[in-house]
């Protein structure tokens, strides 16, 4: 039996309350993406904290998956895939045009070094070339809002920024953090690396939008993209990956499979 259920109408009542309140706040998307990361990563969590790397204020995400590997020769590799989740109806439209810009935007990464094959293989391989790999890309991303009806936050692009912004700092705080284990000791030189991949999963049509050569606006529904953030206005841009959920869900699949084969261990849960 349900816990709420207590058999009389008010306690139907208030558990149709509660079913709203998880809906109306996203509750249940959060829920959602958690379930499919459950059998691809090691950690998965749920409404984590952060430090900000400007503000040094406590913020909160929504979803962290992340997988480790340890060697004794080769130090400490963390990979994580933070998802910011949004639970919205109006329209997300990603602009594209022009050059590509990812091959002058790079995921929040800290500790890579070009002797390392897990650096090398696998986060510069395959974390970075999944994303790359996105057909779908643009240089800005906003929601269809309606003003006058009161609606004037522009839930995409606060969200690419908060995924962005969330996977930068996160970077940051381990770079800082003490490693008392790669203290300078005789034999192999460790290293530490991370790298996150900042991601948005909504529940709202997404778009991409381009000029032909006549100047006239070309639309084309789409399921997935990657879309450049600068986390700071000082810093430069990092590719978000956007996505409805069943996109977000295939695109992590083969993530996960072929960080697998590429690490040469078994790096997920399966």
């Amino acid at each position: 039996m349900d816990p709420i259920e207590r058999g009389d109408a008010g306690s139907a009542g208030l558990e149709q309350e509660v079913r709203a309140w998880l809906d109306r706040n996203g509750y249940r998307l959060e829920m959602k993406v958690v379930q499919s990361l459950i059998p691809l990563a090691r950690i998965v969590e749920q409404g984590g904290q952060y430090v900000d790397a400007e503000t040094k204020l406590v913020r909160e995400f929504d979803v962290q998956a992340s997988w480790g590997l340890v060697g004794a020769e080769s130090g400490l590799h963390s990979f994580s895939v933070l998802a910011e989740c949004k639970n919205t109806q109006a329209p997300w439209v990603v602009f594209s045009g022009g050059d590509d810009w990812m091959w002058g935007a790079f995921l929040p990464t800290v500790g890579s070094e070009s002797s390392c094959p897990t650096c090398v293989d696998v986060g510069d391989g395959v974390v970075a070339e999944a994303v790359r790999g996105i057909d779908q890309w643009g240089y800005a991303v906003t929601e269809k809002r309606n003003p006058d009806k009161g609606s004037s936050t522009d839930h995409a692009r606060d969200a690419v920024l908060s995924a962005a912004s969330a996977a930068y700092s996160m970077v940051e705080a381990f770079r800082q953090r003490p490693m008392p284990w790669t203290a300078n000791e005789s034999g192999p030189k460790y290293h530490n690396y991370m790298q996150v991949v900042p991601a948005v999963v909504t529940t709202s049509p997404l778009f991409t939008c381009s000029l032909d050569e006549r100047g006239e606006v070309l639309l084309r529904e789409i399921e997935i993209a990657r879309v450049a953030a600068r986390p700071y206005p000082r810093l430069g841009r990092v590719p978000v990956v956007v996505a409805r959920p069943e996109a977000f869900n295939t695109f992590m699949a083969a993530f996960v499979s072929a960080g697998r084969a590429a690490a040469g261990t078994d790096w997920a849960r399966k």
